[in-house]
């Protein structure tokens, strides 16, 4: 070759790799879940829902983001012993596309920094903000009433319970979401507010 070749590393990329990963061991694990014997069961696992506790543990905004389908659940339909519902779909969605932004943001590809943030995109910020810090609330509250302090063994056992574990996930998830969206809010406020 003439001249000298510089060699470029590729980044990996991350927006492609996560929800490429994560999206089908969630799906796999849900149909896994709902073709089980265990779904007629009288009591189902706290991650019922999810499929499995790993996507539970993943998977957690997307759940909470697909709450406003729930209302259409009499559209569901049924391919074989699986009953699928507008919910469900939008779970899966949301999944890829959380996975995709987190990704992207992993990547550091946000080119939108410099620029100002609408009015419309700080209530967002707010009320995302508002969401997650409540929701991080409601897991404290949930994890304080639910374990008993009596002993340390006790207190133990119920903290590797999957119910307190996928309560500390949802204050874990909270807590991060919580705090980026306030960021957020005070960066895009700050940014509205200089000169």
């Amino acid at each position: 070759m003439v001249g000298t070749t510089q060699m470029t590393i590729r980044k990996l990329p991350w927006r492609f790799v996560l929800p490429g990963l994560i999206l089908p061991t969630s799906i796999m694990n849900w149909v896994q879940y709902q073709q089980s014997v265990r779904v007629f069961d009288d009591s189902p696992a706290p991650w019922h829902w999810y499929g499995s506790f790993l996507s539970a543990s993943l998977n957690f905004p997307a759940y909470v983001y697909s709450a406003p389908a729930q209302p259409f659940f009499g559209l569901a339909f049924k391919v074989g012993r699986i009953r699928i519902e507008p919910r469900t779909v939008l779970f899966f969605v949301l999944v890829f596309v959380i996975w995709y932004w987190i990704g992207k943001k992993i990547e550091g590809r946000d080119l939108s920094r410099n620029r100002i943030p609408s009015r419309i995109l700080l209530v967002l910020y707010a009320l995302g903000a508002f969401l997650w810090v409540w929701i991080a609330c409601m897991a404290i509250f949930g994890i304080a009433f639910s374990v008993p302090t009596s002993s340390w063994r006790n207190m133990r056992y119920y903290l590797f319970r999957d119910a307190m574990l996928l309560e500390s996930i949802c204050f874990l998830w909270s807590l991060s979401l919580g705090w980026y969206y306030s960021k957020k809010f005070t960066q895009g406020f700050q940014a509205r507010k200089a000169p």
